[in-house]
């Protein structure tokens, strides 16, 4: 009893990780708005009567422009920060039909996205830097939270696991081939970077790293991310294995809601702690050149 106590209080006393929710909401918003300015000019053609459209639900000129500015707004609102849950439901519903509208133009990250912000209706995400913070929480509110926080820590775990184990089945992996294959599609591949790739791929022991690497990063993601010495090393190796695929290969949305989720897995404790440390760190830089002068 004592130990079914321990938990339910757990559970119930104080709702966690209400900074890393807080940077998923701001993400999910971010990633919308940059899907909705980056495609203004060619809208129409994109989201009305769209031959990929699984919504059943055609809009007119009128009908989409009205649609785009509304969820524009409704983005915006939703990245400055609004604790309620019938708010949190009306931006699942516009995105879901968002995507649904022409799930052609998206990379992936949408499929995670719209899973997470299901999740992310029954949290408290508007803890820190939102406009509206909400008023006192109850046990059982901490309780519905933290529940459905577990359900988003659980699904990126199995996310990662079965990426992994995906690659680990492919002989491609393991010979550093599919990394060689990936860096030659020219559609998932920045103009810039082509002299760099070209040097990736003329190397064996490269690719032999860059394959081995996302295989056992992965797979080892849910073991690794809970133990308090290695949860640093796979939180930055996960981040910088996204960013590298936002600057290599454009996939800019996919990479932002994943490098949010990484996030996630920080606690409040260490995000408050590592802003002591910036902050002293800071003072005693002024303080030094206060000396100097």
């Amino acid at each position: 009893m004592k130990m079914i106590n321990k938990y339910i209080d757990f559970i119930t006393l104080r709702s966690y990780n209400l900074i890393g929710l807080s940077i998923v909401r701001i993400a999910i918003g971010v990633i919308t708005l940059l899907i909705l300015l980056a495609n203004f000019q060619t809208r129409f053609d994109l989201w009305e009567n769209s031959l990929f459209n699984t919504t059943h639900i055609h809009l007119n000129h009128v009908g989409i422009n009205i649609f785009y500015f509304v969820l524009v707004l409704s983005c915006i609102i939703y990245i400055l920060g609004v604790e309620s849950i019938i708010f949190n439901i009306y931006i699942y519903i516009m995105i879901y039909l968002l995507y649904g509208f022409n799930n052609y133009i998206l990379d992936g990250g949408n499929n995670i996205l719209i899973i997470v912000l299901f999740y992310m209706i029954f949290t408290r995400n508007a803890q820190y830097f939102s406009l509206y913070q909400g008023g006192n929480c109850s046990q059982f509110k901490n309780c519905i939270h933290n529940i459905f926080l577990f359900l988003i820590l659980f699904q990126v775990c199995v996310l990662y696991f079965f990426a992994g184990f995906a690659k680990a089945r492919g002989d491609m992996w393991f010979s550093g081939i599919a990394p060689y294959y990936i860096f030659q599609i020219d559609t998932f591949t920045m103009a810039w970077v082509k002299g760099l790739f070209n040097f990736v791929i003329n190397s064996t022991l490269l690719l032999l790293i860059i394959s081995y690497s996302a295989i056992f990063m992965q797979m080892l993601f849910p073991v690794l991310i809970f133990n308090r010495i290695t949860k640093l090393i796979v939180v930055i190796g996960s981040i910088g294995f996204h960013i590298s695929i936002i600057l290599f290969m454009g996939l800019v949305t996919f990479g932002l809601i994943m490098i949010s989720l990484d996030l996630l897995f920080i606690n409040d404790f260490q995000y408050k702690k590592l802003y002591r440390k910036i902050r002293e760190k800071r003072y005693m830089n002024i303080k030094q050149k206060g000396d100097y002068i």
